[in-house]
This record gives C-alpha cells, sequence and structure tokens, in this order.
C-alpha cells in the first residue's frame, strides 16, 4: 500500500475531496521537477481537519501546523511519503475540482488539476490558458534555471507576462 492508495480509499471512501498538487501532478504531464519528499494535496481547512483522523490511524503525525499550510510525517512504521496539505477556500477549491482530470498513480485514480491551474497554483504566475505543451515546459525549464531565489522569484511574478512571452517565444 502506498501514500496514494490511503489518500484514494481512505479519503474517496468519507467522500473527503482534494486534489494532487506538486511534482507528483505535474509528472502525470510528463513535466519532470525537482524531486520532493513529499505528496501535496490541496483542500479546504476544513476537509484536513475531517481528514486527519484518518491519517493519525494510518501512522501520521501532524508535524506542521499553520494557517494555509499543514504537514503530515509518517512514523517508523509506515514508508509512506509525508503529505503536505495546502488549504483554499471552498469556492475556489469546487472551481479548481470542475478544471481537474483523472490520473492513474502507482495504480490509484486520483485528481489533477488542469495543466494550466497547476502551473498558475504552483508559480503564482497567470499564465495564458493557449500556451501549448512545449511552451509549458519551456516555462518549467526557465523556471528551474532562472528562479533560484525568493527575489528572482518576485521579480518574474511582478514581470510575468513579458518574461514568459519572452522565454516561451
Amino acid at each position: 500500500s502506498s501514500v496514494f492508495h490511503l489518500l484514494a480509499h481512505e479519503l474517496g471512501k468519507s467522500k473527503i475531496p482534494f486534489v494532487l498538487v506538486g511534482g507528483f501532478a505535474f509528472n502525470y504531464y510528463n513535466i519532470r521537477t525537482q524531486i520532493t519528499p513529499s505528496v501535496e494535496i490541496l483542500m479546504t481547512k476544513e476537509n484536513f481537519e475531517k481528514a486527519l483522523p484518518l491519517f493519525e490511524r494510518a501512522g501520521y503525525q501532524r508535524t506542521i501546523k499553520e494557517q494555509l499550510f499543514a504537514r503530515l510525517t509518517g512514523n517508523e512504521s509506515t514508508s509512506f511519503l509525508d503529505i503536505d496539505a495546502v488549504f483554499i477556500d471552498s469556492a475556489t477549491f469546487s472551481e479548481i475540482l470542475r478544471d481537474t482530470n483523472e490520473a492513474e498513480i502507482h495504480g490509484v485514480k486520483l485528481r489533477i488539476p488542469s495543466l494550466h491551474r497547476l502551473f498558475t497554483f504552483k508559480f503564482h504566475l497567470p499564465l495564458p490558458r493557449s500556451l501549448s505543451m512545449d511552451q509549458y515546459v519551456k516555462f518549467v525549464e526557465f523556471c528551474r534555471k532562472y528562479i533560484v531565489n525568493r527575489e528572482l522569484y518576485e521579480e518574474q511574478r511582478e514581470n510575468s507576462v513579458v518574461n514568459v512571452h519572452f522565454v516561451l517565444k
């Protein structure tokens, strides 16, 4: 069993909606990103609180609790990856949920945001929907190469339209 089985079966059985984001979601689109030691999910804070006992029964413990984020870490008896839960308001979550694809990851069906929403969420950049897959891939390469610290990241956010179009053409 894997963390993906836990998410799909336990949260699915309890009808607790979530969306897979982060590196595993990008991998679904064949876009390789930096490997992270966690699985990132997007959900409402209320649904996270409902799901917390399910995670705890599976051997997870909440190790970080912030206003918009929580980290769940497995104990020694589990070999599961950490889970990073990012909280979002229910109206925005419903909108994102309507724009998802069903993906099979490690033999489990999970919901993943559209590529456009995934980029917007991950990089906080308003990318145009008309980008091709090649343009998205070039953008990821650009981010990996040039966005190396918070200052550069903020600068890229402020100038995103100009810089993204410059890189992609």
